[in-house]
């Protein structure tokens, strides 16, 4: 119960004012609930005194207005609790969305590849601001019953004080057996989060065009919808029987209310007969029935309402207290070496040692490949490099600098990268080219000169927008792009910032023969003054590089130019040579 009472704080440092209003709210809305059963019991008192002739019209007519304003109340309360969640929303959106979108900006990389982590971060990041309110909501809901509840029990006592006490104990009880359930369910759809991370993974087959295209030509989508279907039973079937659970506590508590209302409809009764009570007490007393099962129902589940939401909220928790990259660091260093020194890494959460004391140095204007089989530890040094993650062991120089010392805009300095898995951003080109160095984003020579080193200069003439030109299918005017065009874009990105060094991680794989030639060519060109490292699986671009090194079982085997490699004969002339072998003739 506790644990919520965290959101109010939010509430009032985000969006103080609505949050007060909504306390003001709570408040005359929990005095109507028993106001409008003192009303009623009075208006038909003194209507029947008017009839007896000992009282006067005008007093009559005063409760009338009286109840008019309560029920113009009861009826506008909705109204304003809508133009007051409207402001909260809005104000969390302005004021308490940056603070989320500048943690989503600072958790560890690491943080991505833990199932668990990543599950929180996706609840989360789709509308952060849901939980708090939610929780917020639910729990000024609650209170608003509870003291409701509160004020109608005063009345049910002057009938029993046995019988109230009895509905209190009741009422406790159920709410314990609903908070139970509420745990449970949350317990199950955690249990259930692989399921709906499949299920919305074999969603987006369907939704893509790449996948769907290839599922439709060969058939697939059959098998895929039969997957679907399975995945769904599962959690269809575990929400039906948590349902079904809690519809049978519900009809449970239904059964007992009525016989409750029935004991006091009788004793209400009685104390009218016996003279101990006025006709009106028990006209109240009758209306406050249906307020009293209303208020109950409604206080139970906002009870489980809020405990699920403390429970959303305590995902929200665990999401600002991930881990975060240290953003401070030394703003000045010489850029002009890298240098890994006995460097080892594992995966977190995995046993598997990656790299294994891999040391080098790269200088600013030398160009170096890695080569080696899929899984010796290439990418996962390129991941290092770029700060993803840090090593295990070892270290990782920049000038006379530790890496994991340097602030972040140091680091943008000091590396661009053209990455395997290159992002396609449905921006303009203008922006997806200058994405790296927002600063000279109204550069337009610098822009065209990128893209024509990464033989993009066509695409500014695909329309009459130019650099303007949307890509990707997000608007209507927008353009789609091939993936060797895209890859091109991300090239162009890479060229475009001034760092001292760039990295080239199969910055090829989408072009064809011809371009890839060509792009190489450029890359030799363009990279005279940079200091660089590529991989690539194709070992014919290993050629133009200054010094390769051969990745083995997470170590550096072998290091040297192309000729003194192959003059080694070891695995990287095997290699070089199974690959040369499907080029020769014959």
């Amino acid at each position: 119960m506790i644990k919520g009472l965290e959101s109010i704080g939010i509430m009032y440092k985000h969006a103080k004012i609505p949050a007060l209003l909504t306390f003001v709210l709570m408040g005359l809305s929990s005095v109507m609930v028993a106001a409008q059963i003192h009303i009623t019991r009075n208006l038909v008192d003194n209507a029947q005194g008017f009839i007896s002739g000992y009282v006067v019209l005008s007093v009559v007519g005063l409760w009338v207005l009286i109840s008019f304003f309560v029920v113009i109340f009861s009826r506008s309360n909705e109204f304003f609790g809508t133009l007051i969640d409207v402001s909260i929303r809005r104000n969390l959106t302005k004021k308490f969305m940056p603070m989320v979108m500048g943690k989503l900006n600072r958790i560890d990389y690491a943080c991505f590849e833990d199932n668990k982590t990543h599950d929180i971060i996706n609840r989360i990041s789709r509308a952060p601001q849901n939980s708090v309110i939610s929780c917020f909501n639910s729990l000024i809901a609650f209170f608003t019953g509870l003291f409701s509840l509160f004020g109608l029990i005063i009345y049910f006592m002057t009938i029993s004080t046995q019988f109230t006490l009895m509905y209190i104990i009741m009422t406790i009880i159920y709410c314990a057996l609903i908070a139970t359930r509420t745990k449970s369910h949350f317990e199950m759809q955690n249990k259930l989060a692989n399921e709906v991370r499949t299920i919305n993974y074999l969603d987006s087959l369907f939704t893509q065009k790449h996948p769907l295209t290839e599922l439709r030509v060969f058939g697939g989508s059959p098998y895929i919808f039969k997957k679907w279907l399975g995945h769904l039973e599962i959690i269809l079937k575990n929400h039906f029987n948590q349902n079904l659970k809690t519809g049978l506590l519900q009809l449970i508590n239904i059964i007992v209310l009525c016989i409750w209302a029935a004991f006091m409809l009788l004793l209400s009764g009685n104390m009218v007969i016996n003279g101990e009570q006025s006709v009106g007490f028990f006209v109240a007393v009758l209306a406050g029935f249906g307020s009293i099962s209303g208020i109950a129902s409604r206080l139970v589940e906002n009870f489980s309402a809020y405990l699920n939401a403390v429970l959303n909220f305590g995902n929200f928790k665990k999401f600002m207290e991930l881990p975060e990259i240290d953003l401070s660091g030394k703003k000045e260093t010489d850029l002009s070496e890298i240098r890994f020194e006995d460097v080892y890494f594992k995966y977190p959460n995995t046993e598997n040692e990656i790299l294994k004391g891999v040391s080098f140095t790269l200088k600013q204007d030398e160009r170096i490949s890695i080569v080696g089989k899929n899984g010796a530890g290439k990418s996962t040094i390129i991941k290092l490099l770029c700060g993803l993650y840090k090593p295990n062991s070892g270290k990782i120089y920049v000038g006379g600098v530790e890496l994991s010392d340097l602030e972040p805009s140091i680091m943008r300095k000091t590396f661009s990268a053209v990455f395997q898995d290159f992002g396609q951003y449905s921006i303009t080109l203008r922006e997806n080219v200058a994405l790296y160095d927002t600063d000279n984003m109204e550069d337009d020579e610098k822009i065209k000169s990128s893209l024509k080193y990464a033989m993009g200069e066509d695409l500014i003439k695909k329309s009459d927008l130019g650099l303007d030109v949307q890509l990707g299918r997000l608007e209507e005017t927008g353009i789609d792009m091939s993936g060797g065009q895209w890859q091109r874009i991300s090239i162009a990105r890479a060229f475009f910032s001034d760092s001292k060094f760039i990295i080239l991680d199969e910055p090829t794989a989408s072009l064809d023969p011809l371009a890839e030639c060509k792009m190489y060519e450029v890359f030799l060109n363009v990279l005279k003054n940079k200091g660089s490292i590529t991989i690539s699986h194709r070992l014919a671009s290993a050629k133009m590089a200054d010094r390769i090194l051969v990745i083995s079982n997470g170590k550096v085997t072998e290091e040297g130019s192309h000729d003194e490699l192959m003059n080694l004969n070891r695995e990287y002339r095997k290699m070089f040579d199974a690959q040369a072998d499907w080029y020769r003739e014959g």
